[in-house]
């Protein structure tokens, strides 16, 4: 009697659409840019008119593949693709309509209720931490970022303040000071934050901390210190994965990396 049943149900439920995901990166001062919180299409002009570098052409297709998926945790996803690419503006204008209970001039209007809204909160984070010591709309991006983080932790979510990502996050944060060289793992700077932040429970009894972490990658932007923000980019683009990987899941989507991957996942690949 269930056998009918589940076949049906399975049949019923779509493959998950696969999408063409370029290499992501974290663009650390020097590389990155200041946000210019201007909509999408000025910023479009700004690049062309070279005040800005130009938008790497495999996220803008990437980006634009998923947000044809449809649905709230796709901008999301298409956020995240653009901002691991250094287009920080393009990602803000997509996550803050639903993140923030105004309008405003660059993101347009305001997404009520979105379910996206704490997915949303998480990107809007990362993408201040992106912006660094630059000085943006309410201080520095830093700055900016750490309030997006006790947005996100706050009673107002309506959820725990325990992300569902953040043990993942603490996860591969610990693996990659691990596989590191013990130079890094003994950093003074490192050691301190694995000390204080990673190795045990974070304030409140989250799992990963990421204002601490924001902390120290404050650091390792006003420094040249190639350890410090070699392991920091490796961190920090670990947690912007794994929100794009949950972003994708929410969206019946999963990620295919890199060129000829379509062949290899068994398929048509969107995007690329």
């Amino acid at each position: 009697m269930l056998g009918p049943i589940l076949t049906a149900a399975m049949a019923a439920t779509p493959a998950p659409s696969r999408v063409l995901v370029p290499e992501l990166r974290w663009l650390m001062p020097g590389v990155a840019h200041p946000m210019r919180y201007e909509c999408s299409e000025v910023i479009s002009r700004i690049r062309a008119l070279g005040a800005l570098p130009p938008a790497p052409a495999e996220a803008q297709a990437s980006a634009e593949s998923i947000l044809a998926l449809g649905g709230d945790h796709v901008r999301v996803a298409a956020a995240l693709v653009l901002l691991g690419s250094g287009a920080a503006d393009e990602a803000h204008n997509l996550i803050t309509p639903l993140s923030w209970q105004y309008g405003t001039t660059f993101g347009g209007p305001a997404v009520a209720n979105s379910p996206a809204q704490r997915e949303a909160t998480y990107a809007h984070a990362l993408v201040h931490r992106l912006e660094a010591h630059h000085l943006g709309e309410y201080g520095t991006g830093f700055h900016n970022s750490d309030f997006w983080f006790r947005y996100l932790a706050s009673e107002s979510m309506g959820e725990s303040g325990e992300h569902e990502l953040f043990p993942r996050v603490r996860d591969a944060a610990l693996s990659a000071l691990e596989s590191t060289c013990s130079a890094t793992r003994e950093h003074r700077l490192i050691k301190r934050w694995a000390d204080e932040s990673l190795l045990q429970r974070a304030e409140g009894g989250l799992s990963w901390a990421p204002i601490a972490f924001n902390g120290l990658l404050a650091q390792a932007t006003s420094t040249p210190d190639d350890l410090l923000r070699a392991f920091c980019e490796v961190v920090a683009v670990a947690e912007l994965e794994a929100l794009l990987e949950l972003c994708l899941a929410r969206s019946n989507a999963v990620a295919v990396r890199g060129t000829g991957a379509g062949e290899q996942a068994g398929g048509d690949v969107a995007g690329g």
